[in-house]
């Protein structure tokens, strides 16, 4: 039986891509780059962290550049990350079910832990902190398995009580390597095609069949 549930954030809970978008042309705009991003142009960026997010917009340049431009865009995006994000579609009636029925929800990001903290926060406010894991200092991103294992832990659960949900190959590969079960989300940043392309056994369209497993 399924006690517990670890989301992704961005693309899986949260549409953040307008918030994303608009930093990085302003991290552009910054260095004279005379680029504007599409918010799908955008969306095929993210999912690696921030620092990978600038290696994609800034090919070929030096360590130094990158960690100019990490700066530029993390002040950007902090200015303006709640701005346009919100839930899916039939997502917060999803969470507060999962509550409701008892199963433990948490959630894995690659984006900034204080951001993440914020956003869930905000908008799930019934999520327990303790669950809520983004990337600090130190930390390894997805898709290495080590804060996935941490919330896990803290749930006070066993891996076969345990799914992770995404939106990405990168979700998958987190859960393969954690050792729990996988389940794909169609409305996200990846499509259905490349996220059962990655291994995932099943996908889903809509917010509410995960309530079959809880």
């Amino acid at each position: 039986m399924i006690k517990g549930i670890i989301f992704d954030l961005d693309g899986t809970l949260l549409n953040t891509i307008d918030d994303l978008n608009n930093s990085v042309n302003d991290t552009y705009a910054h260095f004279g780059v005379d680029k504007k991003n599409t918010c799908e142009e955008t969306m095929a960026l993210v999912g690696h962290g921030m620092r990978n997010l600038m290696i994609q917009m800034f090919p070929g340049k030096d360590e130094a550049f990158i960690e100019d431009a990490l700066k530029v865009f993390l002040d950007a995006y902090d200015r303006q990350y709640a701005c346009c994000t919100k839930p899916y579609e039939g997502i917060t009636e999803l969470v507060d079910e999962l509550i409701k029925r008892g199963c433990k929800v948490g959630i894995n990001s690659n984006k900034n832990h204080n951001y993440t903290i914020h956003l869930i926060n905000s908008n799930f406010p019934e999520v327990e902190d303790d669950y809520i894991t983004g990337v600090k200092s130190g930390d390894k991103i997805k898709p290495d398995p080590t804060n996935v294992n941490d919330v896990i832990e803290k749930m006070g659960l066993n891996k076969e009580e345990v799914l992770y949900v995404g939106d990405s190959p990168t979700d998958y590969k987190t859960a393969e390597n954690a050792g729990v079960r996988f389940i794909g989300v169609s409305w996200g940043y990846r499509s259905k095609e490349k996220i059962m392309a990655a291994g995932a056994e099943t996908v889903i369209d809509r917010p509410e069949e995960l309530l079959e497993y809880c």
